[in-house]
C-alpha cells in the first residue's frame, strides 16, 4: 500500500534505517497529527501522514521522522516547538521518486536517493514544512548555539 521506493528498495530501506539509529536517539515526544484519512485494506481507516519526534536533550536536538502516504497531494505541516526555544532547522532530507516503481539496482544504485529540501522554518517556535506526496522525510532542529 505505500510505494515500492519507499520500501520495497533494498537501499531505500537501509537509507531509511540509518537515518533512524543515526539520530534516532533520545526521548520519543508525544506527537499529534491531523491529517486526512484513507482506507487500507490492510489496517481500515488511516492517516495519510506518520510522523515521530525524538528529542535528544544531551545533544541539543529534535529530529522528526515523517511518511506522508497521499500518493497524490503534498502534505502542509505546522508544528508548535516553542519549548524548544532557540532552536532551529539544521536539515530537511527527502527520500521520494516520481516514479512509484523506481528502484535502485547495481547498475543504478543511486535511482532513488536521498536529497536535501530547503521547505523547512522555525519562527517564533512555530515549524513549517511541506512533505512531498510519497515521501520519507527526516528534519532535524538544532539548538542555536551563540
Amino acid at each position: 500500500e505505500i510505494s515500492e521506493c519507499l520500501v520495497g528498495s533494498e537501499m531505500c530501506i537501509r537509507d531509511s534505517y540509518m537515518h533512524a539509529s543515526v539520530y534516532g536517539k533520545g526521548t520519543v515526544l508525544t506527537t499529534q497529527i491531523k491529517a486526512p484519512v484513507y482506507d487500507s485494506r490492510t489496517y481500515g481507516t488511516v492517516s495519510t501522514l506518520d510522523c515521530v519526534c525524538i528529542w535528544d536533550e544531551e545533544a541539543e536536538a529534535v529530529t522528526m521522522f515523517a511518511v506522508n502516504k497521499d500518493l497524490e497531494d503534498d502534505a502542509e505541516v505546522s508544528c508548535d516547538f516553542r519549548q524548544f526555544e532557540g532552536y532551529q532547522v539544521k536539515e530537511h532530507i527527502v527520500l521520494t521518486h516520481d516514479d512509484m516503481k523506481a528502484a535502485n539496482t547495481e547498475e543504478a544504485p543511486d535511482t532513488v536517493s536521498p536529497v536535501r529540501s530547503e521547505a523547512s522554518r522555525m519562527e517564533n517556535g512555530v515549524f513549517t514544512t511541506v512533505f512531498g506526496r510519497h515521501s520519507w522525510n527526516v528534519v532535524r532542529l538544532v539548538k542555536n548555539q551563540l
